[in-house]
């Protein structure tokens, strides 16, 4: 017994130093890529950057090439700003805009025919199959571990915009994996988009659900303190609720 619970602790122990280990070594090892990189450039050249330009915005496209010299960039176009009151607002598209909207195309295409194909293999041979078949064990995946323990029994209705937002975030990295792609969701518009979204669907499903009543756990108005203080506390708990 006290042989097993020491070999147990020599484990952990190794295991630990390793962990700590790790953050020298990286940081060693990135050192000693940095002092290639510099050491291999040449001359009054900068070593060339792989990760900004997949999570920085920008007017053009890069389009695709085996051959360096064959690569080009397209400039996207510029619109006129729209002008509210004092504030110029610019629509023009952007690297980002254009693989959003390559992002929504690709998953209403993927959960669409995924659908229709799994409908039909089911009505055929009572089970799905392949590329539908896949589809519909991460959709049930999601619906089963993700949705339906953190929403409650009423959580179906949530399902279909749990899904779309899971695969519209999925697609949207993988599409920043390719080598002239982008990562739509390192923006912070995006991904602030989508927290309001889902800040609004949750506050309409509320009211819904328990009536105007709900509001209260937004709109902080206790009742129970004199008029002055339920005023302050209004303005000071109805941000943080």
């Amino acid at each position: 017994m006290l042989r097993s619970l020491s070999r147990v602790i020599r484990v952990f122990t190794l295991a630990a130093a390793t962990v700590a280990a790790a953050p020298l070594v990286a940081g060693a090892q990135e050192h000693g890529a940095e002092a290639a990189a510099h050491s291999a450039a040449p001359a009054g050249e900068k070593p060339v950057d792989f990760i900004t330009p997949h999570i920085t915005d920008s007017r053009h496209l890069e389009i695709p090439a085996l051959n360096s010299h064959l690569a080009a960039e397209v400039e996207l176009p510029q619109w006129e700003p729209i002008h509210i009151g004092g504030m110029a607002i610019d629509l023009s598209p952007t690297k980002h805009v254009v693989f959003m909207l390559l992002a929504a195309v690709i998953v209403s295409l993927l959960l669409i025919v995924a659908g229709n194909t799994s409908r039909k293999q089911h009505a055929t041979k009572g089970r799905s199959s392949g590329f539908a078949g896949a589809i519909e064990a991460m959709a049930l995946y999601l619906r089963n571990e993700v949705v339906l323990p953190n929403v409650g029994h009423h959580g179906d209705g949530f399902v279909p915009f749990a899904l779309t937002l899971f695969f519209f975030i999925l697609v949207c990295n993988l599409l920043g994996m390719l080598p002239w792609g982008a990562t739509a969701t390192g923006n912070i518009a995006v991904t602030a988009m989508l927290a309001i979204i889902t800040a609004v669907v949750v506050e309409v499903a509320g009211v819904r659900a328990n009536g105007l009543g709900y509001l209260n756990t937004i709109f902080y108005w206790n009742k129970d303190l004199p008029l002055v203080m339920r005023v302050l506390m209004f303005f000071v708990m109805t941000p943080v609720e």
